[in-house]
C-alpha cells in the first residue's frame, strides 16, 4: 500500500510537470482546431485599470495611441481605481485625444475597476490589458483577424518578458513552459486562460461580469463550455519586466491562484468528462492538478521516509529531493546563490508550491484579494 502512494504521487507529479505536455503534443500532432483568419476591423475598447500608475500610465497610453487600427474604431478606456497619486491628471491630459477616464471614488478592485469600464464600452470587441505592458503597433490588427472566425469567443497574446522594450531576455523559464502548453491547447481551440495583462474577447461573451473573479479564466472557461473558441495567437506579444523581488512575486502568483480556485469552485461542472470531453481533462491537468502537487509533494517525501530501508531507490529519490528543497532554502536566505539554472529551478518550484499552500488556506479562510497592489514592472 505504502509504495503504491508513493509511485502515484511521483506520478502525479510528473504528469502534472511533463505527461500532460506530452499528451498535448501527442493529440496535437492528429488534431488540430482550424482558425478562419480575417482582415476585419470590428470596433474595438481598451480597457486599461490603473491604480497610482501616475509614473507609467502616460507610456501605456501612448503605446495605446501609436497602434495601427482607425481611430474610428478605436476607444481607449482607463479606470483609475481610487487613485490617489497624479495618475488621474495625467490620463486627463488625453482627453481631447479620445481617451476616457472613469474615476472610481475609493478603491473597489482591478475587476471591480475593469466591469465599470465595461458599462461604458462601445467596441464590439473588448481588449482587456494591464498598464506595465506594452505591445507592437500591429499587435491590435493581428489580435482581431482572429474575430474572422464566428466561432472565436476569445485570443490571447503571449507574455513575453523583456530587459528593456525592445530586447526580450532568455529567462522567464517558467513563463515560456506555461505559453507552450497554452499554445498547445489553443490548437485544439480550447486554451484553459488567457494571458490577463493583454487579451481580447467579444463583447457578449463578457457578460455576466463577476467582478470578484479573474475573468481572463472565467471567460474563455465559459465560452469553450458554451463550444466555442478560446484561444492564443502567438503572433501577437505583450511585453513585461518581472520587478525581480520574489516576495512580489509570490503575492502575485497567490492573488492568481485563490482567484482561480474560485472560478472553478462556480464552474465545477467544467470538471465533468463526460459532458465538455477532453477540455475537463485540460482544466484538471492545467489547473486542479497543479494545485494539489504540493500536497503530493508532502506524499512523496513523508513516505519516502518510511522506505528509506526498502532499496537504493528509495535512498536515491529521498537524497534528490532533500537536495533540492536545500538549494531553496539557501537560494532564500543567500540570493547571490541564485546564478545557476538547478539553483533557479529548485528556488521557483518550492516558491511555486508554496505559494500553492497559501492560497488554499487564504482559500479556505474566506481572503478574496478584492483590492489589488499591482505588481511593480
Amino acid at each position: 500500500m505504502l509504495y503504491s502512494i508513493f509511485w502515484i504521487s511521483v506520478f502525479l507529479v510528473f504528469y502534472t510537470y511533463s505527461g500532460y505536455l506530452l499528451l498535448l503534443f501527442l493529440i496535437t500532432l492528429f488534431k488540430k482546431s482550424k482558425v478562419n483568419k480575417e482582415d476585419v476591423i470590428p470596433s474595438v475598447s481598451i480597457i486599461i485599470p490603473v491604480y497610482n500608475q501616475g509614473k507609467i500610465i502616460e507610456d501605456k497610453i501612448q503605446n495605446c495611441l501609436c497602434l495601427n487600427y482607425p481611430e474610428d474604431k478605436l476607444e481607449i478606456i482607463v479606470a483609475s481605481d481610487g487613485s490617489t497619486d497624479d495618475t488621474n491628471d495625467v490620463v486627463g491630459k488625453y482627453g481631447h485625444q479620445g481617451v476616457k477616464l472613469i474615476k472610481l471614488a475609493q478603491r473597489r478592485g482591478k475587476h471591480y475597476a475593469q466591469g465599470e469600464a465595461l458599462k461604458i464600452a462601445r467596441g464590439e470587441i473588448i481588449v482587456f490589458t494591464d498598464v506595465g505592458i506594452s505591445f507592437g503597433r500591429d499587435s491590435l490588427r493581428r489580435l482581431v483577424r482572429n474575430f474572422g472566425d464566428p466561432k472565436v469567443a476569445c485570443v490571447s497574446s503571449v507574455d513575453e518578458v523583456v530587459t528593456s522594450k525592445v530586447r526580450p531576455n532568455k529567462e522567464g523559464l517558467y513563463i515560456t513552459y506555461d505559453m507552450l502548453l497554452r499554445k498547445l491547447e489553443s490548437r485544439l481551440g480550447a486554451s484553459t486562460g488567457m494571458s490577463g495583462s493583454f487579451y481580447a474577447v467579444r463583447k457578449e461573451f463578457c457578460y455576466p461580469f463577476y467582478p470578484s473573479m479573474s475573468n481572463d479564466f472565467y471567460i474563455p472557461l465559459r465560452a469553450v463550455m458554451q463550444g466555442y473558441k478560446a484561444i492564443l495567437d502567438p503572433q501577437v506579444k505583450g511585453y513585461y519586466s518581472t520587478s525581480g523581488d520574489p516576495g512580489d512575486e509570490f503575492k502575485r502568483k497567490t492573488r492568481t491562484i485563490v482567484h482561480g480556485m474560485e472560478v472553478l469552485s462556480k464552474f465545477k461542472a467544467a470538471l465533468n468528462p463526460f459532458k465538455y470531453g477532453f477540455y475537463s481533462v485540460q482544466i484538471m491537468s492545467h489547473k486542479l492538478l497543479r494545485w494539489l502537487v504540493p500536497y503530493f509533494l508532502t506524499i512523496i517525501f513523508t513516505t519516502n521516509i518510511l522506505l528509506l530501508s526498502k532499496g537504493w531507490i528509495y535512498l536515491a529519490f529521498f537524497s534528490a529531493q532533500l537536495f533540492f528543497y536545500l538549494i531553496a532554502l539557501a537560494v532564500h536566505f543567500r540570493p547571490q546563490l541564485n546564478n545557476n539554472l538547478v539553483s533557479k529551478i529548485s528556488y521557483f518550484f518550492a516558491l511555486t508550491n508554496l505559494s500553492i499552500l497559501v492560497s488554499w488556506y487564504k482559500y479556505y479562510s474566506g481572503e478574496r484579494f478584492v483590492l489589488w497592489e499591482p505588481t511593480k514592472r
